[in-house]
Order: C-alpha cells, then structure tokens, then sequence
C-alpha cells in the first residue's frame, strides 16, 4: 500500500497521504478483489472514553454511525523515530544533506530527533502553531455554542 496519488495530509510537517484504494466496508470487496480474500479484518465497536491504538502501518477505516467528537493523535519513540525521519525527508520537509545518518548510529533517539527537530524550518512551526491555534478556537467555539 501507497500512496493512491500525490494527495498530502495538509499538516504543517506535510507527507503525502497513504490512502488504500480498498473500502473494507464494501460487502463485494473480496469479489472485486480476489486477493484481499485472506485479509483479516478486526471490526469492533468503539464507546465513549474508550482509546484505540493502531501499530504504524496498520491499515484502518472507521464508520461513524452517529455524529461522533474524535481526537486522534501520533506518537514517536525509539521504535518508530526512523520512519518519521524518512517520511520527513522523502516529502522534503528536511534536505537528506540536512541529516547526518551517522548521528543516527551513535546517538540515542533522543538526542537524534533533537538534532532533527532543529532542522525543521520555523516556517513550519510558526504555520503549526497558527493551525493549533485555529483548531483550539473552533474547539472553543463550539463548545460555547453547547452551553
């Protein structure tokens, strides 16, 4: 799975958007599609308070079946650290020039992502901050508007 276009998630650290050209919702999935005959599915149903964590590179696709308030978020550590890197640099956030991989060896992840994070333009992080401050005030908006 890829990369269906060159379509990018709009987040201020952009990277293309993975999006599958499968809806595993589709009754005639495993008859349009021969080779997904195999795949197992996890369905389960999600309730109020309750938290869903999904391994990178799981696929996923949810349904919502009534007007739902979702908070999604993305975590790095020592064991996924590399692929952001990649991705970073693939999209172009970070020149490869930028990044000595040799850090990457004899650092801890730590104090390597710290090296990487400072290669990040400030563009960046000034347009993530204007975006999070968006959100927060249209979080705020409507939470207004239900009291």
């Amino acid at each position: 799975m890829g990369a269906v276009d060159n379509s990018t998630t709009g987040f201020p650290l952009d990277s293309y958007r993975y999006q599958s050209q499968y809806d595993l919702f589709d009754p005639q999935l495993k008859v349009k599609h021969p080779a997904m005959r195999n795949l197992r599915v996890l369905e389960f149903e999600q309730h109020a308070g309750e938290i869903l964590f999904i391994p990178p590179g799981w696929w996923h696709q949810a349904y919502n079946a009534e007007e739902t308030f979702a908070v999604s978020s993305q975590m790095i550590n020592r064991n996924n650290y590399m692929v952001l890197v990649a991705e970073l640099i693939k999209f172009g956030q970070i020149p490869f020039n930028h990044i000595n991989i040799s850090d990457a060896l004899e650092l801890n992840p730590e104090d390597f992502m710290k090296k990487v994070i400072k290669r990040i333009p400030k563009r960046l992080e000034r347009e993530g901050a204007r975006r999070t401050k968006y959100v927060q005030d249209q979080v705020k908006k409507g939470a207004q508007t239900l009291l």
